[in-house]
């Protein structure tokens, strides 16, 4: 296998890698002005195409509903900011595609899985409750891999800088955010 240009990788599996859990007090008037509070914190990470959050089944089911930008390597090894648009949302397709014909088969199906989101949203809010919950889940490595510092730092910032935002939010509507920044090893 040749060299390939980027480090990050999107498992086989359909369970995420790591989530990030937001629980904020809320009537059901109060759900559309949280929706767009929640969009307007993950800016840095994940685009959400509509108006409102899907549920779980729609979030997992439908890649091309999250849009995130990332840095990556180019097939000269330069960095690129890539939205992951241009490849549906899917996060293994997009890697596939950044290492081009040098990516091994048998790597491409463990480690650049097609059908994943880099990261999907949803809430598992009912409108009768006084509950609003949100959960980020994370498909792909590409904010959590340092073995490519300048990768790692461009990336990594995103992931701050959304994860800040959500702090913000959770703190001010005295609600809670479970959102850790480091990946538990994988087995």
């Amino acid at each position: 296998m040749t060299s390939t240009h980027n480090h990050w990788q999107v498992y086989d599996t359909s369970e995420p890698l790591l989530q990030w859990q937001l629980a904020v007090p809320a009537g059901p008037s109060a759900a559309a002005e949280l929706v767009a509070e929640v969009r307007a914190a993950l800016l840095p990470l994940v685009t959400v195409v509509g108006a409102d959050l899907p549920g779980i089944d729609d979030a997992l089911g439908r890649p091309g509903l999250f849009s995130s930008t990332i840095t990556a390597r180019d097939d000269r090894g330069a960095l690129v900011d890539v939205d992951s648009a241009t490849a549906a949302g899917d996060a293994g397709q997009l890697l596939r595609r950044l290492e081009g014909p040098a990516l091994d088969a048998g790597y491409a199906r463990r480690f650049a899985a097609v059908g994943h989101p880099f990261v999907a949203v949803w809430t598992t809010t009912a409108t009768t409750t006084a509950r609003f919950a949100v959960t980020v889940a994370f498909f792909a490595t590409v904010w959590f891999d340092a073995t490519d510092a300048a990768l790692f730092e461009r990336n990594q910032a995103r992931l701050l800088a959304a994860r800040s935002a959500l702090t913000t939010l959770a703190r001010r509507r005295g609600g809670l955010l479970q959102a850790p920044t480091t990946l538990t090893a994988r087995g």
